[in-house]
Order: structure tokens, then C-alpha cells, then sequence
């Protein structure tokens, strides 16, 4: 489904050059559910960022269903974003003055879906994480797991290729974060691919690939069909490669 090869993010800081990225290469296929893991700066976000057309790479080249949309247009791309990639946040990124409900329908908005039939998916969408019963609410009326569910039902409002997560349970309680990764877990088994960015071991131990990242490289990589347990992604978390 996507194919990164040898993707490199430089930025320049004063006089230096940070190379968030060195090298990448990385394939995602349908129905995986991969974690990033590894130190602050090691470039978790900005591979994230690449993956979900929120950021262009220095060179290299990426691969999406065998299409190269490295050099695509902004315009290009912010479709393929918008059509293929939902995402969950950590701040959840809900919008004050809206809904739930509404919310929720801001992926089809962009997408131009009629009224009706956005509507009527997000209300199926906010049945399906738990939250019927708010759709009136406004962010500022509910918790952190609930905003967090009803980031969620945004993110797979147009049945997006790839859901990416950057941290989606840094801001919760550990019941809350618990109740949102078996979620997450719940949406890899029922077929839709998953890459989140943790620092969480506990998080990590949900995914069916781990990948470790040290300096923009990938220092580790796992593929393995049952979960991971704590135990183990802790030891890889704690590395220093």
C-alpha cells in the first residue's frame, strides 16, 4: 500500500543542518498496524507528517498504492490527504465552536459530501465510538476520552486507506487511554491499517509491527503476526542503538 525508499528531511537550523530524516525506507501494507517508536528528536513526528502528506520529504520517493506522490502539488496532495488518510491527535484538535456531530463531519465538508449523507455517516460514526448520546455536545462539555472518540469518528468519516495517530493517548488518564487504544486495536482488526508514534511501551505492545527510529534511521524493525508484550517493547524502547 505504501512504499518509502530512502526518504531524507533536512531542515536548516542557523548555520547547521537537521536531518530529522537519514535514509528511510519502510513499507506499510493493508491491514497492518504499525508503532513508531523512539527518542525525542529521533523523527517519529516528521515521518508521521511524510506519511500523512502534512510534510514533504528532501528527496527520496513515496509510493502510495504504487503511485509516486512525492512531487505531487499541494492541491494533489491535500485531495490524497483528505480522501486517504484520517488522524488522531493528541490535543484531539476538535473545533470550540462546533459539535460533536459537527466535528465529525469536517473530513466529508472538505470532500463536498451532500448534507444529508454526511449527516447521516457521521451519526453512524458517533454511534460507533460509543457517543450518540452527545452529539450536541461541545468539546468544552466533555471529557478527554469522549473528545478523543469523537476525534476518532472524524478520522474514519471518509473511510480513509490509513489512520496515523500521533500520540492519541498522551493527554488521558490511563482508563481513558486504555478504553481509546482497544478501540484503535478494534478498528486494525476490523481490516483498517494503523500507524500511530508513541513513547508508550503499553501502546506499543498493541501493534503487529514495531519500528524503531534513532537520529532519522531506523535502528530496529519487527513484523510478527500476535501482539507484542510490554515486557519486550520496553526493552526495544529503551535501546540506545
Amino acid at each position: 500500500m505504501i512504499r518509502l525508499e530512502d526518504i531524507k528531511k533536512f531542515y536548516a537550523l542557523g548555520d547547521n543542518i537537521v536531518k530529522a530524516l537519514d535514509g528511510v525506507n519502510l513499507e506499510i501494507n493493508r491491514g497492518d498496524y504499525l508503532a513508531i517508536m523512539g527518542p525525542s528528536g529521533s523523527g517519529k513526528s516528521t515521518l508521521l507528517h511524510i506519511l500523512g502528506g502534512l510534510d514533504v520529504p528532501t528527496s527520496g520517493a513515496y509510493f502510495l498504492e504504487e503511485v509516486d506522490i512525492s512531487h505531487l502539488s499541494d492541491r494533489e496532495i491535500a485531495r490524497i490527504r483528505n480522501e486517504h488518510f484520517g488522524f488522531i491527535f493528541q490535543s484531539y484538535n476538535l473545533l470550540p465552536e462546533l459539535t460533536a456531530i459537527e466535528n465529525a463531519e469536517i473530513p466529508m465538508v472538505y470532500n463536498k459530501t451532500p448534507l444529508k449523507e454526511r449527516r447521516a455517516r457521521a451519526e453512524f460514526l458517533m454511534d460507533k465510538v460509543g457517543l450518540s448520546h452527545r452529539l450536541k455536545h461541545y468539546p468544552s462539555q466533555m471529557s478527554g476520552g469522549e473528545q478523543q472518540r469523537v476525534a476518532i469518528a472524524r478520522a474514519l468519516a471518509n473511510d480513509p486507506t490509513l489512520i496515523l495517530a500521533d500520540e492519541p493517548t498522551g493527554n488521558l488518564p490511563s482508563e481513558q487511554g486504555d478504553e481509546i487504544m482497544e478501540m484503535i486495536r478494534q478498528l486494525n482488526d476490523e481490516g483498517t491499517t494503523i500507524v500511530v508514534v508513541t513513547h508508550d511501551p503499553k501502546i506499543g505492545a498493541n501493534a503487529k509491527k514495531l519500528v524503531r527510529l534513532c537520529d532519522g534511521k531506523i535502528v530496529y524493525e519487527d513484523d510478527i503476526t500476535e501482539r507484542f508484550s510490554s515486557e519486550y517493547v520496553s526493552q526495544i524502547a529503551a535501546q540506545t542503538l
